[in-house]
């Protein structure tokens, strides 16, 4: 059939009218239109069993273990070196402290030696007391503070031997501490799994609703469009002939030569929601959705 491409929607379907009657003179068997059914991918997920959990725990911990590890060796070994320091500054101390009372010794006997020369007493027993008595200061004071280097000494090796125990043994010290950390990230793993599972278990049901409905819709499309073909269809060839006169073709023809004078994310939209095409297209209604479905990209 001869006829200029329709510019309005209007124009469409009075040349669709035309077609239909220009070719339809019995009325064929009604052939159920077939839609497409929606191609929506289900989200799956696949939850990590106890070890592969406890592994993804210890790599999360890991680094900030390793670093506080690291923190403590360093910490330690400035307090070691500081107490190093500090006995070798005890050490020098006691070395004047004890250098300084052998020179007040050795000036007192020098004196006493020279008042004893000028003295009836150089030869006496006061002189032997005298002398005792300062020898008996210096080693008192020397005692005194080899005493207290000692105490010192003895307060300051206990804390590097605790230091360096403490440092040989850091990582297994840290072992222990960390493994409530580590039992804990190992939970919070698990929510994090089980929430998952929730949303992806929430979505399917959801999805598998929104596919119900999709099918009951062409169900009731089916039906209302076998209502209008049976009302307005007054031909008598049938399908196959319909197709062998090209009468399909034609109504095509004219479909798109109208909708192809739109965009293609509008023509899409506007042929979904006017099912009346499908009436004169049939089941080649869904081939010409597709396709600008496909045109506009809202079909992948």
């Amino acid at each position: 059939m001869q006829f200029n491409l329709p510019t309005t929607k209007d124009q469409m379907y009075q040349i669709l009218n035309d077609i239909f009657y220009y070719y339809r003179i019995r009325k064929p068997n009604y052939e159920e239109l077939m839609l497409k059914s929606l191609d929506l991918d289900r989200m799956t997920y696949t939850p990590l069993n106890d070890e592969q959990l406890t592994d993804k725990a210890l790599t999360m911990i890991a680094a900030e273990h390793e670093r506080e590890i690291f923190m403590r060796k360093v910490e330690l070994t400035a307090k070691i070196a500081q107490l190093e320091s500090q006995i070798a500054t005890a050490e020098q101390e006691s070395t004047k402290n004890i250098e300084k009372v052998n020179a007040l010794y050795e000036q007192s006997i020098t004196k006493l030696g020279e008042v004893s020369l000028n003295s009836k007493y150089a030869n006496s027993n006061i002189y032997i007391d005298k002398l005792a008595y300062l020898e008996n200061e210096r080693n008192k004071q020397i005692s005194e503070i080899n005493n207290t280097l000692s105490n010192k000494l003895e307060s300051f090796n206990a804390l590097i031997t605790e230091y360096t125990n403490e440092l040989e043994n850091v990582s297994t010290y840290y072992d222990s501490v960390h493994e409530k950390e580590l039992e804990l990230k190992i939970l919070e793993l698990k929510d994090e799994q089980e929430k998952l599972q929730k949303e992806v278990f929430k979505y399917n049901n959801a999805l598998e609703e929104k596919l119900q409905r999709y099918d009951n819709d062409i169900l009731k499309t089916n039906s209302s469009l076998k209502i209008k073909y049976m009302e307005v269809n007054a031909g008598e060839f049938t399908k196959d002939q319909l197709i062998d006169m090209g009468y399909y073709d034609d109504a095509i023809r004219c479909v798109c030569g109208y909708y192809d004078t739109l965009s293609s994310s509008t023509a899409y939209q506007s042929i979904t929601s006017d099912r009346k095409v499908a009436v004169y297209l049939d089941d080649y209604y869904q081939n010409v959705v597709y396709m600008y479905g496909i045109r506009s990209g809202m079909i992948g």
